[in-house]
């Protein structure tokens, strides 16, 4: 996912750079037994000494060359599926993350003005 959120939502230049390169994206999932939650936009996670760590890989997305915007969108969810898929991220959790997301920048622009 992109370093500004959403958390759990990735962003075309994944894609982008997949194909003009010919590269495949790989999705890695990393997760832990036991955790710190960071109270930030993306509730950031910090593992706990002697937690048990995870690592998933997913399939390799060879990503074609040639996409036009529609197609670039159908690639970025298929990746983003995948990541979500071997990160153990259930819809309902993203749906929360999103709505955390959309909170903080509600703030953020009411601060502003």
């Amino acid at each position: 996912d992109g370093p500004r959120g959403p958390a759990y939502q990735i962003k075309n230049g994944p894609v982008h750079v997949a194909s003009k390169m010919g590269i495949p994206i790989i999705p890695i999932g990393i997760n832990h037994s036991a955790y710190w939650t960071i109270k930030s936009w993306d509730l950031f996670r910090i593992p706990k000494p002697w937690s048990k760590l995870t690592v998933r890989i997913g399939h390799e997305i060879y990503v074609p060359s040639e996409l036009d915007s529609t197609q670039i969108e159908l690639w970025r969810k298929k990746a983003e599926d995948e990541l979500n898929l071997v990160s153990n991220v259930s819809p309902e959790e993203k749906v929360v993350y999103e709505q955390i997301y959309n909170d903080m920048l509600r703030k953020r622009t009411a601060k502003r003005h």
